[in-house]
């Protein structure tokens, strides 16, 4: 599977974008792969990411349930507890479903060792090749 290979072969993150138009198959494909390389990761994180205002709510769930940060945390420091605890744990893997504009995901990429899948329509439909995602840099 292309899409194996393309996240493998990365050591830092490693984001691959799915678009197209709707309904090729492009949440299909994803949610295939997390089942079939389920193993190889120790956490799956499914974050719907129509809507760029409730992602921050959607990561401090996950920082709550890694530990990264405790229930109630505020949205923006449970993202920022979360960043920094995936940086340094790999074998992590983030789909961000049915992004409107991908590009504006950069500010949850953690920059470790996980793997980002991203599906979109719209943004990225009309581009021969997705644009570059990299997480902001570490200060």
């Amino acid at each position: 599977m292309r899409l194996r290979q393309a996240l493998a072969a990365n050591s830092r993150v490693a984001v691959q974008a799915l678009h197209g138009r709707g309904g090729v198959g492009k949440t299909r494909l994803a949610i295939e792969y997390a089942r079939r390389f389920a193993g190889e990761y120790e956490l799956a994180w499914w974050i719907p990411a129509e809507d760029l205002a409730l992602i921050p709510d959607q990561l401090a769930q996950l920082a709550a349930r890694t530990g990264a940060a405790p229930a109630g945390t505020s949205p923006a420091e449970a993202v920022e507890a979360l960043r920094g605890q995936l940086r340094t744990r790999p074998r992590r893997l983030l789909i961000f479903d049915n992004a409107e504009d991908p590009a504006a995901l950069t500010l949850y990429l953690p920059g470790g060792g996980e793997h980002v899948l991203v599906t979109s329509q719209p943004a990225l439909a009309h581009r021969s090749r997705p644009p570059r995602l990299r997480p902001p840099s570490s200060t």
